[in-house]
């Protein structure tokens, strides 16, 4: 796939992501959007990959979508999740009390989503993110051999290192959303989870444990938020 085609594949599921987001802004926003536009939101990443694997004439399998290596991708994800579950129980501990967090208006929305629609919305959210960044981005970048980038002591594939960047600047367009310090907080973030689940992908060729673990971080993540809402109520914060 040549360059030009891959970048109008990421733009359309960018476009898409920032009309939504811009849509969810202006109607909703002080209750959740529909099903129906979670599902577009966060379906464009799969239906994009989908259809880059139809135009490429790909077989599903050198997207990651296999089973082959799975028991080795699974196993290998509780220790690829340690670091992601580390930071957010540090993020509880090391706010004092006695400072109200504040609290983003869409930060609280996705906090207080019962658990029974927490676990399949954000298993759709892994699923369409990991099978466009780890799928569909590191195996066309795979072609292109890119050089290894050197972080201080550590060389990372650059294959990994790209689609890693590339899922971290996605996250950019939270920006419709979400405050612009959380917004670049959590680009960060991203960035250097793409980096973890990237090579594991990488290593095992299949999507099997990325999807868990990226699923298991969303979750955490949404739980920590919810108890820093809790804190900010008791303190008599507010919401942003």
């Amino acid at each position: 796939m040549a360059v030009r085609e891959v970048g109008a594949v990421l733009g359309a599921v960018g476009a898409v992501l920032l009309a939504s987001g811009l849509w969810v802004r202006l109607r909703y926003r002080d209750r959740p959007p529909p099903w129906r536009l979670r599902l577009l939101n966060h379906g464009a990443p799969l239906l994009a990959t989908a259809a880059a694997m139809a135009w490429n004439r790909r077989a599903p399998q050198e997207y990651g979508f296999t089973l082959r290596n799975w028991r080795a991708s699974l196993g290998a994800a509780p220790l690829r999740l340690a670091p992601s579950a580390a930071l957010l129980v540090l993020s509880w501990r090391v706010r004092p009390q006695a400072q109200a967090p504040r609290i983003d208006r869409m930060a609280r929305i996705l906090a207080e989503m019962p658990l029974r629609e927490m676990l399949p919305y954000h298993a759709l959210v892994a699923l369409g993110e990991e099978a466009l960044f780890r799928g569909f981005l590191q195996r066309e970048l795979a072609e292109r051999r890119p050089p290894p980038i050197r972080l201080g002591t550590f060389t990372v594939e650059g294959v990994v290192a790209w689609s890693a960047a590339v899922f971290g600047a996605f996250h950019l367009v939270n920006l419709t959303l979400r405050p612009v310090a959380a917004t670049l907080g959590q680009t960060a973030f991203a960035t250097l989870f793409g980096l973890n689940i990237g090579s594991l992908a990488r290593r095992h060729g299949t999507l099997v444990g990325p999807v868990v673990i990226h699923m298991m971080t969303n979750v955490l993540s949404m739980l920590a938020l919810r108890r820093h809402l809790r804190v900010a109520e008791a303190a008599g914060g507010d919401v942003e």
